[in-house]
């Protein structure tokens, strides 16, 4: 708490000689929901960062090459979250973020992975304004389903998501759930991996982050 994050996009806002900066890891770092937005902030164009338009300006990123963002064990909930989903659309230069770490964030819920994201992405499918191909949600333990809504948007074709990352969730194909077996094969059958199952070892590790 406390945390002051800066990155002063003026230094990156050169058109001349932009941020060749990919991958921003900030794991580790607690900002929580406040630090996620002062990141948004300092990555996108002040009408988009501010939910005033969900379309790209003329006004570049400032890191246009940003490809991963890696947010692991930064405390942040399902509104931090919220703040996080302008970086979903494609920049001017029709990139974006094709690499989004959310793991051991034990505070993300159900709200976040049926909610949030399919009402950003469900949002673009037609445009394919999105260039998210990786969603990492590893040791989320509070997300223990998947939604018709979700299944539904990631399977258009138009979408970009290649893996979902559920990996030490509370996700399990073994609980006879056979809606949610369902579910993920039909993701899988549309090409999309979902990455489930329990990793002992790595769940320490996240516990050991938070101590």
């Amino acid at each position: 708490s406390g945390m002051k994050l800066s990155i002063d996009s003026t230094m990156t806002r050169d058109k001349n000689k932009p941020s060749l900066l990919h991958v921003l890891d900030f794991r580790g770092n607690h900002m929580g929901d406040e630090g996620a937005r002062a990141l948004v902030k300092a990555i996108l164009p002040v009408a988009l960062a501010s939910g005033k338009t969900t379309k790209p300006t003329n006004d570049s990123w400032s890191l246009p090459h940003l490809r991963h963002l890696i947010l692991s064990w930064n405390d942040l909930t399902d509104d931090g979250v919220a703040t996080l989903l302008p970086l979903l659309t494609k920049n001017k230069s029709g990139s974006g973020l094709k690499c989004l770490d959310l793991s051991c964030n034990p505070d993300l819920t159900n709200v976040s992975l049926n909610q949030h994201f399919v009402r950003a992405l469900s949002a673009k499918k037609q445009s394919s304004l999105s260039s998210l191909e990786q969603l990492v949600l590893f040791s989320c333990r509070q997300i223990n389903y998947l939604s018709p809504e979700l299944v539904q948007t990631v399977c258009h074709d138009n979408f970009s998501l290649q893996q979902l990352n559920l990996q030490g969730t509370g996700c399990n194909l073994f609980s006879n759930d056979w809606e949610q077996m369902q579910f993920a094969l039909q993701l899988n059958a549309a090409g999309r991996q979902v990455v489930l199952g329990k990793d002992r070892l790595q769940e320490a590790k996240c516990d050991d982050r938070k101590t």
